[in-house]
């Protein structure tokens, strides 16, 4: 495995000052510094967000049963919680939950109202 060459962190005093909203401003930092150790992992962290970050533990929440099985591979998760270390300066401990994602309902026209609006695009006449 790869290894990062080490950051300087504003945290690396022994400050633990990180909070989630620094997970998601650093968060595109940590994808970018993911990609070149595991492209894959990349683009599962892409298709999950950050939950939580509660003292050392970083939760994601993921979408799909076969992406939280691959981040808790062994390999997986330590390219995450290596980069989010340097990241943020503290140890991390990655935790992986499979969320629902949120569906969007949007109300489908009526076929009347398709005919319509076809029938003025095209400038037709409604044949009963």
């Amino acid at each position: 495995m790869k290894t990062l060459p080490r950051a300087n962190s504003p945290h690396a005093s022994g400050q633990n000052t990180s909070s989630l909203d620094e997970i998601l401003t650093k968060w595109s930092d940590l994808l970018a510094q993911v990609r070149p150790l595991n492209h894959s992992v990349e683009a599962l962290l892409r298709a999950c967000r950050p939950l939580s970050l509660d003292g050392e533990i970083l939760t994601l929440e993921v979408f799909y049963k076969f992406h939280k099985e691959r981040l808790e591979t062994e390999k997986c998760r330590a390219v995450v919680e290596e980069v989010a270390q340097q990241i943020l300066g503290i140890p991390i401990k990655l935790k992986c939950i499979l969320g629902q994602k949120k569906t969007v309902v949007t109300q489908q026209p009526e076929d009347s109202d398709i005919i319509e609006v076809a029938s003025e695009i095209f400038n037709g006449k409604i044949i009963d």
